[in-house]
């Protein structure tokens, strides 16, 4: 077991009945699904930008086309959280 600050964590991800939390330290496996996961965040910082990704809204460094810029990943936005992720992004 580890214990990951809320404020550590860039990305959840989506893998079958687990979610990889990435941290600028490395990555954990929870045996939680990611809409778990999310219910569990109930914060501001964390938005749901695809059906496998959660993102920490804090630590995105900008985005192209549908894609958003985290750390040195490329994170990307379905159309049906499209308009509510670039929102947010203008008021950041």
């Amino acid at each position: 077991y580890v214990s990951v600050r809320l404020a550590d964590i860039l990305v959840l991800e989506a893998d079958n009945n687990y979610t990889t939390i990435v941290t600028k330290e490395g990555k954990f496996l929870y045996s939680v699904v990611l809409r778990k996961m999310e219910q569990k965040l109930q914060s501001e910082s964390f938005l749901r930008v695809h059906r496998s990704y959660v993102v920490n809204l804090s630590v995105v460094r900008g985005f192209a086309g549908n894609k958003l810029f985290v750390g040195d990943m490329q994170i990307p936005v379905s159309k049906q959280y499209r308009e509510t992720v670039f929102e947010k992004l203008k008021i950041i």
